[in-house]
């Protein structure tokens, strides 16, 4: 079964909430027919008057659970349950990160050490003949 959703503002609990949008007209059907939505929603509640603290969510409307969509998915979820997995992907990323800045480090100081043995292996009467080679 499909979940049922409303858009809520999660502020003060009003569903006369607005989405910007973008939309061309349609000769043949003689009405503006929408091309496109955007990513600001708004409530326009007298409760909120514009407040900057407003945000919408989805709802189910059978149980009037909040939900969030998961990571890699466009089905709507318990936001609590959304959140869980939400928390595990940006603990995936950290590591990922972690792993690829341990690897760049890594490969740097290679890179470091690769150098300094070829300039200790350099023959005599190149760059490096002014070190000091006396023990």
């Amino acid at each position: 079964m499909t979940r049922r959703i409303e858009m809520r503002c999660t502020y003060c609990g009003s569903t006369d909430v607005r989405h910007d949008a973008s939309a061309e007209w349609d000769p043949e059907a003689q009405d503006w027919v929408l091309v496109d939505t955007y990513d600001h929603s708004w409530c326009n509640s007298d409760k909120c008057d514009g407040r900057e603290t407003c945000s919408i969510a989805p709802f189910d409307i059978d149980t009037g659970e909040e939900l969030r969509e998961p990571p890699d998915s466009f089905e709507y979820i318990p936001k609590a349950e959304a959140d869980v997995l939400w928390a595990a992907e940006r603990e995936r990323w950290m590591a990922e990160r972690a792993a690829r800045k341990a690897r760049e480090k890594h490969e740097q100081h290679i890179g470091e050490i690769e150098k300094t043995l070829a300039a200790a292996h350099l023959p005599f009467g190149s760059k490096s003949e002014s070190l000091d080679h006396s023990i």
